[in-house]
């Protein structure tokens, strides 16, 4: 029996995130009072504190901000180590987090990154962030 990593449901506006971006398309929260984009999604603008929030394409594309590499194993259905974890800022200027699919050698802070979408269930989207 292969364990397999274990897929979280999202609720609430996450939930609406994740619907989006099962449909192929990364979407971000975006305030209609003030025009800011934030991540991860919320019920109110850190901004301005509005509770007119809309969901706006994203091309989905951004810089390396920062990234870790995991050598040992927490979730045993991810057996594959190791792994890197990184954030992205998008072009929008938030920031999102994901798999780094990229070689070590190539990991310089300011690279460019577009981010790939790959449902795991109809609730569930894999990020990752691969090189542009």
């Amino acid at each position: 029996m292969s364990l397999r990593p274990r897929v979280p449901e999202p609720v609430g506006p996450h939930a609406e995130f994740y619907e989006h971006a099962a449909s192929g398309v990364l979407h971000l929260q975006r305030c209609r009072e003030c025009g800011r984009y934030q991540q991860p999604p919320r019920y109110r603008c850190p901004g301005c504190g509005g509770d007119s929030l809309e969901w706006h394409p994203s091309g989905g594309t951004g810089v390396l901000y920062s990234w870790t590499v995991t050598h040992r194993v927490v979730d045993r259905g991810w057996s594959d180590t190791p792994y890197a974890t990184g954030v992205i800022e998008l072009d929008e200027g938030v920031r999102l987090v994901g798999a780094l699919s990229v070689p070590r050698e190539a990991r310089v802070l300011g690279l460019p990154l577009a981010v790939a979408l790959a449902p795991m269930t109809d609730t569930f989207v894999f990020l990752t962030l691969e090189r542009r």
